[in-house]
């Protein structure tokens, strides 16, 4: 199949804000429990349904981005069964002395299961290329409009949680893995 070099670059840029927000911000060590004592167990807990999904979006997307059709549906799919038990998850989670869960579980639902199945539609029937890169490139302009919102709703409500509890905001280990991909890829002459 065509390689649209276009088609990869917004591909790679849209997905970086996608993982972001998925990634981007979480502390690093994981509670085993929805038995909350503690406001960083209660945190971690999020963190760690944030990174299972996120594992699965890294596989979709890889696929998609390699315009594997048959793997990418697979990965779509589990991602799907991923999102939908992590939302299972936190919603049945006590709220933590008035705190709920952030609100990104079911943003991350709707453009999975919609904006990115979009775009698998297009690639499927059209492939990656100079014809399709627009209306591709249009749905990720969409998403990241989107995503600015939530954003910002999701990092006030992280950090208001932080500093209430007297919590220290720290990289989660799939950021920190992006940033060093994203630093080395930079590095790497073209």
């Amino acid at each position: 199949m065509h390689r649209n070099s276009n088609f990869m670059q917004t591909y790679q840029k849209a997905l970086f804000s996608v993982l972001f927000i998925l990634f981007g911000w979480g502390t690093t060590l994981f509670a085993q429990t929805p038995n909350f004592t503690k406001a960083a167990d209660y945190n971690d807990y999020i963190v760690l349904e944030q990174t299972l999904m996120g594992r699965k979006l890294e596989s979709f997307n890889k696929a998609l981005a390699e315009e594997n059709m048959r793997e990418a549906k697979k990965q779509h799919a589990e991602l799907l069964s991923q999102i939908d038990l992590s939302i299972q998850k936190i919603n049945n989670m006590p709220d933590f002395k008035g705190n709920t869960a952030f609100e990104l579980f079911v943003f991350y639902k709707m453009i999975i299961s919609q904006d990115y199945q979009k775009i698998m539609t297009i690639v499927e029937r059209e492939g990656a290329n100079d014809k399709t890169f627009p209306r591709i490139n249009s749905i990720f302009i969409s998403i990241q409009r989107d995503e600015a919102v939530m954003f910002g709703q999701f990092n006030k409500a992280q950090n208001d949680f932080a500093k209430q509890f007297d919590m220290k905001i720290q990289e989660n280990e799939l950021e920190k893995e992006r940033r060093e991909k994203e630093r080395t890829d930079t590095q790497t002459p073209k």
